[in-house]
């Protein structure tokens, strides 16, 4: 299940991920990470501030919201 973001959306690991895919460098500060993929998607003719990523939605946030409503309705149970 992926999702679509765009640039400035993107978590840090989703950056590497595709700074990694385009074999860009990697870098330790998200703003640098940001303005070479920025850059890279100018010099292929993209608009980076309307291009969207397709992205592995993070598996955290999505357990936590799955226990949340799981929590909400056991709530509405008792």
């Amino acid at each position: 299940m992926t999702t679509l973001r765009k640039l400035d959306e993107l978590s840090c690991k989703q950056l590497k991920e595709e700074l990694r895919a385009r074999e860009l460098r990697i870098f330790c500060d998200k703003e640098k990470m940001r303005a070479s993929l920025r850059q890279n998607l100018v010099d292929e003719g993209e608009d980076p501030e309307t291009y969207l990523f397709e992205v592995e939605p993070d598996i955290r946030k999505v357990m936590s919201a799955v226990l949340k409503e799981v929590n909400e309705q056991i709530c509405t149970m008792i």
